[in-house]
């Protein structure tokens, strides 16, 4: 069981992170004021972060979490080469941006913020290389390539995960339900001992984890019935549509209900029952969701080295509805294109090592 592919799931993943990139286009600046970016769901996309661990949690949990004899070397090889060089890579394009400011402005060009200052500070540059920064409150978990931080919360709540897979059978899941509890209850309470990202991380990873043993426990009991579960399907995507539209104003738990929220989606989704879930795994779909990594981490790039090379006037309209849809589109284009020469250069290669070295250690013993 622990070989399957969600192909719906890595759709959705994909899906979330464009449009987690369009959300992003408004904080930047960078937004067509008349395009899809205008509404409030576009607006509140920031939330499907919250997915992202849910779906973490769960997707490590089916690979990792049932396996006899687990090999912790391997474990921390795989997640290191797979998170760790493009959150690197995207750094170094923050910090060479940053000197080709430094540079620039000898010759007298300026820009709305000087080089290595606020976000782009040195004192934060350590903190990133080793994937610290949404860790302290002494941090700035937005430095440099900002949507980072959920990359720091991730590689080491894997680590904690880690550790929860050394217990028993049946005492681990409840380890898992244990922690979801605790840490949506911290978001309840405004508990402060931990950074607020970080107990966003940890409450929706192992409520995703814990997930994954609930479908473990139903996926052979549970009858596939093609027109049930479309209409099931359609209404958890209209449910995942309003949270995410009427946000704060709405829910005052707005993290928790939204983490709650993607878990029963998932959980739903993982069956790949219904007519959504045949659209789903259309072509683009898929791929989107292989580059859903890359284009989570490149689209900051992407829109911050437009916005500075183009000083657009903000707010950014091309006259139109139609005309702003097709820039906002147009940017989002050139952010996949990039995020798919990075999956392919970056990503796949140091996987591929990684999973090199794991063969040789594998060898070794």
């Amino acid at each position: 069981m622990n070989t399957k592919r969600f192909e719906v799931l890595d759709s959705f993943r994909g899906l979330c992170a464009v449009a987690v990139a369009v959300a992003h286009m408004r904080i930047l600046g960078l937004y067509p004021v008349e395009s899809l970016a205008k509404f409030d769901f576009v607006k509140n996309s920031w939330l499907f972060v919250e997915f992202f661990f849910v779906l973490s949690g769960f997707v490590l949990a089916h690979s990792y979490g049932f396996k006899q004899n687990f090999d912790f070397r391997k474990f921390f090889l795989a997640r290191s080469f797979r998170l760790i060089p493009l959150h690197i890579f995207t750094l170094l394009l923050f910090v060479f941006g940053d000197i080709v400011k430094l540079l620039l402005g000898k010759y007298g060009v300026s820009f709305a913020s000087p080089p290595f200052t606020d976000h782009n500070a040195v004192s934060e540059l350590l903190p990133n290389i080793f994937l610290l920064q949404a860790w302290s409150n002494y941090t700035d978990a937005y430095s440099f390539n900002s949507p980072s931080w959920s990359i720091s919360i991730e590689y080491y709540v894997c680590i904690v995960f880690m550790i929860t897979l050394f217990f028993k059978a049946g005492f681990k899941q409840l380890v898992w339900l244990m922690i979801a509890i605790t840490m949506f209850l911290a978001l309840y309470t405004n508990f402060t001992i931990l950074t607020s990202n970080s107990i966003r991380g940890l409450s929706c990873f192992f409520f995703g984890a814990f997930i994954n043993y609930l479908y473990r426990c139903i996926c052979d009991k549970i009858p596939i019935n093609f027109y049930l579960f479309s209409i099931v399907e359609i209404l958890a995507l209209c449910c995942v549509v309003y949270v995410v539209s009427v946000g704060s104003s709405v829910f005052e738990q707005l993290l928790i209900v939204a983490g709650l929220t993607f878990g029963l989606v998932i959980l739903l989704f993982s069956f790949e029952g219904g007519v959504v879930s045949i659209f789903f795994k259309l072509k683009l779909f898929p791929y989107l969701g292989s580059l859903s990594y890359s284009i989570y981490l490149m689209h900051w790039v992407v829109i911050s080295t437009i916005i500075y090379v183009f000083r657009f006037p903000m707010p950014v309209t091309a006259g139109s509805m139609l005309k702003d849809n097709v820039l906002l589109v147009t940017v989002l284009g050139m952010v996949i294109i990039c995020s798919h020469f990075t999956y392919k250069l970056v990503e796949l290669k140091y996987i591929s090592q990684g999973k090199l070295l794991i063969k040789n250690l594998r060898l070794e013993k």
